[in-house]
């Protein structure tokens, strides 16, 4: 290009002098029908363009031809494996909210994200979370599926009582948030239980490893301790896992009457209570007061439950006739709930 632009300075040379006009007419006739440039400057104009167009079918072709090479030696994107939750085992009045669609669970049924799953007061749920990760929702409880996929399955707990086991070298951890107190739960390997109650306390016990904890700060609940985190946010208490849930009644102090009583007593301050068959809301220290109607010859059941399972049950019945060998009216009676295990 540089040799073009030089030639482009130079001046056609002209016919030799000393021709007859004829001749040198005819010779700078022929010169301007062929072209200003002399014979070197076009085979210099050709060249370079010749050189310009290759080197930009180049430019765009070795791009292409390199885009269609088989890559050598790439390792695989490694694919995570999608496994939807399904449910095990149901029993009892268990049902399945999906938008605005209401139904009854079945064993095998495939579960998605944003589902809500609602155990009555006779219910209990299993679910496969993944092929070694396993849920089990107990009575009187709503869980709601966040998240399926990714290294973390995420559900949220609106109230009630759910256990999470996860197998040693699980592919994914699992995480549960007790909904609206923030109180988050996750286990990879272990095993956990948390016990969501309506007015906001929240309680999670780790059984087997360790489970981490995170309310505002985060923190590692070792195997066999419970810690529990009062409503509107308070510092958290941690203790060892109790073996038995408190539970006294102290009115009345003797049988039932007909009429109307008021039953009062304590619980432990992270334990749901039910009289009756019916759910009852606790104060913050766990103190209660109802009041019933009381027919003749009823009996009223106080059961208590913490978030490990365990299980204490008080039955208030009325005055044992005179002479009468039937069993005390106050009587009670502890239990232990079970836990599932592979």
């Amino acid at each position: 290009l540089v040799l073009t632009s030089e030639l482009k300075n130079l001046d056609t040379p002209g016919p030799p002098e000393g021709l007859p006009a004829r001749v040198e007419g005819e010779i700078r006739r022929r010169s301007i029908s062929a072209g200003s440039g002399t014979p070197l400057k076009k085979i210099v104009w050709a060249f370079g363009w010749a050189v310009a167009g290759a080197a930009l079918a180049a430019t765009v072709t070795v791009p292409l031809v390199k885009s269609h090479r088989p890559a050598v030696n790439r390792p695989e994107r490694h694919m995570e494996r999608f496994v939807p939750c399904r449910v095990r085992q149901a029993s009892g009045n268990v049902r399945l909210k999906r938008g605005a669609d209401l139904a009854m669970v079945e064993p095998g049924d495939l579960l998605r994200g944003s589902d809500l799953l609602i155990a009555s007061s006779d219910g209990l749920l299993e679910i496969d979370a993944d092929s070694d990760a396993r849920l089990v929702v107990f009575r009187e409880s709503k869980i709601r599926i966040d998240s399926q996929s990714g290294p973390v399955k995420q559900f949220s707990l609106k109230q009630g009582r759910v256990s999470v086991q996860v197998l040693d070298g699980g592919e994914r951890a699992v995480r549960l948030v007790a909904r609206p107190a923030g109180v988050v739960a996750e286990t990879r390997g272990g095993e956990f239980a948390m016990l969501a109650l309506v007015d906001g306390r929240v309680a999670v016990a780790a059984f087997r490893k360790d489970a981490k904890i995170r309310a505002g700060a985060e923190m590692t609940l070792g195997a066999g301790r419970v810690v529990m985190f009062p409503a509107g946010g308070g510092s958290a208490r941690e203790a060892e896992i109790p073996e038995k849930v408190q539970l006294e009644v102290t009115r009345p102090a003797g049988p039932l009457h007909p009429g109307t009583v008021t039953v009062e007593g304590r619980t432990s301050s992270h334990a749901r209570l039910w009289m009756g068959g019916r759910p009852v809301a606790t104060n913050p220290d766990g103190s209660f007061s109802v009041r019933l109607d009381v027919k003749k010859g009823d009996t009223v059941e106080i059961e208590a439950e913490d978030v490990a399972g365990n299980r204490s049950t008080i039955t208030l019945g009325p005055a044992r006739p005179a002479g009468s060998a039937r069993k005390p009216a106050l009587r009670r009676v502890k239990t232990r709930s079970w836990r599932v295990t592979w």
